[in-house]
C-alpha cells in the first residue's frame, strides 16, 4: 500500500472511531439516566470533542482529495484550530467533574476567544494576501515577515502554546481546591453524599485525612483531644467505614412498608 492510500485509510479509521464514540455515548442509556448531571455534561463535551476531530480529518480528506497525501506545513491552520478546540474541550470536561460552577458559557467563550480572534484574523489576512505553505524552518524564516497569513498562523501557534500552560495550571488549581474542599467538608451537606459515592476505600482515606488535620490542629493549639470534643473525629474501623457508606432505612418506613423488612436494613443499623 502506497503512502497516499495509507493516509486516506488512516484518516478514514480515525473518522470512524470518533463517530462511533460519539454515537455510542449518545445512545448510552446509563449516561442519559445518570443521577449526577456533571457526568452527562462531561459526556457532552467528549462527544463534541470527538465530532470536531472527525470533522477536521474529513476536511483534510476533502481539501487534499482522496488518495492524495500532502505533508502538513508548519503552523497549519487546520491543526491549530483542531488542537486549540480539543485542548479547550478536554480541559473543561475534566474541570466539570471538580467544579461544575466554573463551566459556564461565559468562561468557555473567554478561553475560546483567542482562537476565534486568530481564525477571524486569518480569514481577513487571506483576503488581503494569499497564504503560503512552508515545510522547514528556513522557509518559515524567509516568508514569515513578508506573508501576513503565515504571520497570523505563527502568532496563533505561540498563543496556543501559552494556552496549554494556562489550561494545565487551571486544571491543577481546580483539582487542589476540590480535594481540599472534600477534606474540610467531609460530613457536611452535599459533600457527605459526594464522598460516599466513591466507595469505602475513598471514604476511609478522607476520614483518615480529616482525623490527621484535626490532630494537627489540636497539637498547634496545645489541646488534649480527650478533653476537647467540639471537633468531631472519626472512629475508623472496617465496620464503621462500611456503616457510614449508607444511611439507614427509617424505622417508621420499615414498619409501614410491607415490602421492606428489618433484615433488609443497611449494614450496621
Amino acid at each position: 500500500m502506497d503512502i497516499p492510500a495509507l493516509h486516506t485509510l488512516t484518516n478514514g479509521i480515525i473518522i470512524g472511531i470518533c463517530l462511533s464514540i460519539s454515537f455510542g455515548l449518545v445512545c448510552f442509556k446509563q449516561m442519559a439516566h445518570a443521577i449526577n448531571p456533571k457526568y452527562r455534561r462531561a459526556c457532552h463535551f467528549f462527544i463534541a470533542a470527538s465530532l470536531i476531530i472527525a470533522a477536521g480529518h474529513l476536511a483534510e480528506l476533502l481539501v487534499d482529495g482522496f488518495g492524495v497525501y500532502r505533508s502538513l506545513d508548519l503552523f497549519s491552520i487546520l491543526v491549530l484550530v483542531l488542537a486549540s478546540s480539543q485542548a479547550l474541550m478536554f480541559t473543561f470536561m475534566l474541570i466539570l467533574l471538580f467544579d461544575s460552577r466554573y463551566v459556564t458559557f461565559a468562561n468557555v467563550m473567554k478561553h475560546a476567544a483567542p482562537s476565534l480572534v486568530f481564525i477571524l484574523l486569518y480569514v481577513v489576512s487571506c483576503c488581503i494576501e494569499a497564504d503560503v505553505c512552508v515545510y522547514s524552518l528556513a522557509e518559515w524564516r524567509a516568508c514569515v515577515v513578508h506573508n501576513l497569513p503565515l504571520a497570523v498562523r505563527t502568532l496563533f501557534g505561540v498563543t496556543y502554546t501559552v494556552q496549554l500552560f494556562v489550561y494545565v495550571r487551571l486544571f491543577f488549581r481546580k483539582k487542589h481546591h476540590y480535594i481540599t474542599h472534600l477534606k474540610e467538608l467531609t460530613g457536611e451537606c452535599d459533600e457527605w453524599y459526594t464522598i460516599r459515592r466513591r466507595g469505602t476505600e475513598y471514604l476511609r482515606k478522607i476520614m483518615e485525612e480529616h482525623n490527621t488535620q484535626v490532630e494537627a490542629w489540636y497539637a498547634a493549639q496545645k489541646l488534649d483531644p480527650a478533653n476537647v470534643k467540639f471537633v468531631y473525629m472519626y472512629k475508623i474501623t472496617d465496620e464503621t467505614v462500611k456503616k457510614n457508606l449508607l444511611m439507614p432505612f427509617p424505622a417508621d418506613e420499615i414498619i409501614r412498608n410491607e415490602n421492606i423488612s428489618q433484615e433488609e436494613q443497611n449494614y450496621g443499623y
